[in-house]
């Protein structure tokens, strides 16, 4: 069955709906101009169209769908836009369910379609995503929603419009994984979930599991943490640590995320001479940027606890009081274990699958609005996972190894050769203690700016990068100058100079650079939108800035725009700039390959 991708614009005295075949094809329309009506038989093909067949669209199910839904009712131009309004401005969705006509319409179009924005991994609009994925052309809109549009700008807005499509398309691309496990877990469990982000499809599972079961939730406003009994440290000042996290009150505000006092973890945790940072997110070590080699005489790994989380959440008897307390636990932990199973018969799609509806689960326990809603739980999880990581710091610390960083489940230890079967020793006993099992990772090489931006090689080769600072693009990291990133992995890998890398580069995406600019951008007189992209260019010297405030946005100064990619450019470009942002990048971890030598 075919599919099509699809967008709308709305305008007081135009309305447009813009389709196109996902793979390409001709662009089908309905449109409506002025302030007169369409015919009968253009509304009842729309009906037909999208209520018959699964489409694409980015945020459909809160926008697009009502609107469409208005046109096929024979909502005009500008009524439509009045809809259209209240949803931006968000005053509308919730009134518009009040409208029977309505909102039997929208559910006829809406419920099999495909919502982009609610699979992606981030909350991001479309145009960001674009930029993520290096689409040839990002346009801002070019007319205020509410302006009243001539001929010519109603040309405009059509093949804006059309330029939204080829973005919408290009995503599809990019989540066609996360929309095939979804296809899969359909079928196997009969609910829509191609509208729908992983933990909004863990918990349509459980409220179908426990359809009739589910209790009305009760009101937080304060929460206790009651730490398990074997949180025992050696140190006398840690445990005192564990006594007062025992006796604090956590206030948990309407949104539902609890709230940490600040006279309990304002102050980092010290342990061995390095300091950890405790939170809602996890454990964070305040790390120094450090360029370490394993060699003869020391060795680096990454010690991961497996499944930290569920294996929290089971071990710890959470379950969320609006559910049945030993069903919840049963319907849990039979999906970690049928995860577990997956994954060593080979079946990655079945164990990935699993996997989202697991960390959905955990996702949900702070939303308020949430049948999983379970604060206290959350609190006992995140909290408990971090003491557990500490006690395992300081038995390593104690015997005299280095922990380098440490982040939510993990950490990183240096270590010596010689050492390694006491390190080993030391992390058997803490899985039988904690009844949590641990997974290793030897690296040859670590280059550390801090504990969320690294750049570790294994020591089978393969790299890893963490953290917007050596992370190229991607669905979750937009460009910023992507060729020094490359340059760095390849010096640390095999020696090239950065010069080599940059100087050779002929691809204008590893250049650009781009930002999301809240109330859009200018560059002198130009707007360039609330997505902005650029490259540093030789003849450029002006700044791209907040169009609000006159501010500089970062990394700007000395920008060329570039919201449609042209390879000609490439002369243009600052390769020296980009040549020292790459040594930045290297000394921001420790390597200062430009040190000048001391005179004699």
């Amino acid at each position: 069955m075919s599919r099509h991708v699809y967008d709308c614009e709305s305008y007081p005295n135009y309305f447009l709906i813009a389709a196109r075949r996902a793979g390409g094809g001709p662009v089908r329309t309905w449109e409506l101009r002025d302030w007169g009506g369409a015919s009968t038989d253009d509304r009842k093909s729309a009906w037909e169209f999208f209520k018959s067949k699964t489409h694409i669209g980015f945020n459909n199910r809160n926008y697009d769908d009502w609107v469409i839904a208005a046109y096929t009712l024979g909502y005009g131009a500008e009524e439509i836009n009045k809809i259209s309004q209240e949803i931006i401005t968000g005053k509308g969705v919730r009134a518009l369910w009040s409208h029977r006509t309505l909102s039997a319409r929208y559910n006829e179009i809406s419920g099999h379609h495909i919502d982009l924005m609610a699979i992606s991994p981030v909350f991001a609009g479309l145009k960001s995503y674009g930029t993520r994925l290096h689409a040839p052309s990002i346009q801002s809109l070019p007319y205020d929603p509410e302006d009243v549009l001539s001929v010519d700008q109603m040309d405009d807005v059509a093949e804006y419009c059309i330029n939204d499509l080829e973005l919408t398309e290009r995503l599809y691309r990019a989540l066609l994984p996360e929309i095939k496990l979804r296809e899969d877990m359909q079928k196997r469990y009969g609910i829509q979930f191609l509208h729908r982000s992983d933990a909004q499809m863990a918990e349509a599972i459980y409220r179908r599991h426990f359809d009739g079961q589910i209790q009305k939730k009760i009101e937080v406003l304060h929460v206790g943490y009651e730490p398990p009994e074997n949180a025992d440290f050696y140190s006398t000042d840690l445990n005192g640590m564990v006594d007062r996290l025992w006796s604090t009150i956590f206030d948990v505000p309407p949104r539902g995320k609890v709230n940490l006092p600040a006279a309990t973890f304002a102050k980092p945790v010290g342990i061995g001479g390095r300091e950890y940072a405790m939170g809602i997110g996890g454990l964070h070590s305040t790390s120094k940027k450090m360029h370490i080699v394993a060699d003869d005489e020391y060795g680096i790994v990454d010690v991961d606890v497996a499944s930290y989380y569920p294996a929290l959440i089971i071990n710890g008897k959470v379950s969320p009081p609006s559910l049945p307390k030993h069903g919840f636990r049963e319907v849990f932990r039979d999906l970690v274990d049928e995860r577990l199973k997956a994954k060593s018969d080979g079946d990655k799609n079945k164990a990935q699958s699993l996997k989202i509806l697991i960390n959905g689960t955990f996702g949900k326990l702070s939303d308020p609005y949430s049948c999983l809603y379970h604060p206290q739980g959350m609190l006992w999880v995140t909290l408990t996972g971090q003491l557990y990581l500490m006690m395992l710091i300081e038995q390593l610390t104690a015997a005299g190894h280095d922990v380098i960083s440490a982040n939510t489940d993990g950490l990183m230890v240096r270590y010596k050769l010689c050492d390694k079967r006491n390190l080993v020793d030391i992390c058997a006993s803490w899985q039988s203690y904690t009844t949590l099992e641990l997974d290793y990772t030897p690296y040859s090489h670590l280059l550390l700016s801090n504990v969320n931006n690294y750049v570790a090689i294994t020591t089978d080769g393969v790299v890893k990068t963490k953290g917007a600072r050596y992370s190229p693009a991607s669905l979750r990291t937009l460009p910023h100058a992507d060729i020094c990133k490359t340059a760095v992995v390849k010096y640390l890998t095999d020696g090239t100079p950065l010069e080599v890398t940059i100087g050779n580069c002929a691809d204008m995406r590893g250049f650009l650079l781009a930002r999301t600019v809240k109330g859009g951008a200018l560059w002198g007189s130009e707007k360039l939108g609330g997505v902005a992209r650029w490259y540093w260019g030789i003849w450029s010297t002006d700044t791209i800035v907040y169009a609000s405030s006159g501010n500089r946005v970062p990394s700007a100064d000395r920008a060329c725009p570039m919201m449609t990619i042209d390879d000609n450019a490439l002369q243009n470009v600052d390769v020296d700039r980009y040549i020292d942002h790459a040594y930045e990048l290297l000394e921001d971890g420790g390597i200062n390959l430009r040190q000048e030598e001391l005179p004699l």
